[in-house]
């Protein structure tokens, strides 16, 4: 594969993804910003939680709120970075990421769901598709997954429902409009460096009575609050990080609205949060703990969002 070469064409600035504008005043910095290391210093930085922590400075827009950098990776530099990515479990046991999925499922089912196709964009392994396969009879199954390791896994979970599995993420013509109940997108707007026309497509795929679910970090969260700039979600690959007044202005740009948004509950197994309370109270030498028989729910950080078509 073709390298960067390890000069500023590495790097670009950006409006504010939500609105465009151009006036922000810097929030959070890192110890060691990324926008003045050098490219190889960020490809070694890119993936891995428990060593020195960079993330390019988080700068909050005065127009609409949205926290985003304005400085970030080129195109050409975040192809090659996302083609060397591991899996999403980040050392967690699957079985708890399971259970936190099916939670997001109940959420997503509380006003109810029409007759008519899904749609994930970026399901990583798939652990949502045996939900939409119980509760969606009949339904055709749209997975939009760049990550070709995993496509046979996604296909295993389809377990012989109809299914397309695609390697796009910003073109979605393959999918006919108006015909998808519910598009699911789980800690992936966090990731999308122009994430407005993205849902602005996905949109258009929604039935009338179709439903959007978004589960993304909260910046305002009171974790985010006590941990600083040691907050996990501050990090390469999040360009930018939404709160509930910003993710439901986002959502209206692309012509949505929220219906219902709340903290999201997420299990964890007890010395999993352990090992990175550890390294947030700057405990580096953490050792690698296997034990997963206690586990708890907790609301850590995160917000699950319901929206539907502006009517």
């Amino acid at each position: 594969m073709q390298q960067v070469p390890a000069t500023l064409d590495y790097l670009a600035t950006r409006v504010c993804p939500t609105c465009s504008g151009t006036r922000s005043r810097p929030r959070v910095r890192a110890r060691l910003p990324a926008e003045t290391l050098l490219w190889n210093d960020l490809r070694e930085d890119w993936t891995g939680y428990f060593k020195e922590k960079t993330f390019f400075t988080y700068a909050r827009c005065l127009d609409c709120g949205l926290l985003y950098n304005p400085v970030y990776f080129a195109e050409t530099a975040l192809n090659q970075l996302y083609g060397h990515m591991p899996d999403n479990t980040a050392g967690q046991d699957v079985s708890m990421l399971a259970r936190t999925q099916e939670r997001y499922w109940e959420f997503a089912q509380r006003e109810g769901l029409p007759q008519g196709d899904y749609l994930e964009l970026g399901p990583d392994a798939g652990l949502l598709i045996p939900s939409a396969i119980r509760h969606m009879s009949g339904a055709k199954l749209w997975l939009y997954e760049p990550n070709v390791a995993v496509h046979a896994e996604l296909g295993r979970r389809a377990n012989g429902r109809a299914h397309e599995i695609r390697i796009e993420m910003r073109d979605f013509s393959a999918v006919p409009d108006g015909t998808i109940s519910l598009c699911v997108m789980i800690h992936v707007l966090d990731h999308l460096p122009d994430p407005l026309p993205v849902v602005r497509q996905l949109a258009r795929k929604l039935r009338p009575d179709g439903r959007l679910l978004v589960v993304t970090h909260d910046e305002r969260s009171t974790l985010a609050r006590l941990l600083g700039r040691r907050w996990l979600a501050y990090c390469l690959q999040h360009p930018q990080l939404f709160n509930r007044h910003s993710t439901r202005e986002f959502l209206r740009r692309s012509g949505l609205e929220v219906i219902t948004t709340q903290k999201s509950v997420n299990y964890f197994p007890a010395t999993y949060l352990l090992k990175h309370l550890l390294y947030a109270l700057g405990l580096h030498a953490v050792k690698t703990w296997r034990w997963n028989a206690f586990t708890l729910p907790l609301k850590l950080g995160n917000i699950i969002t319901v929206a539907r078509l502006t009517h």
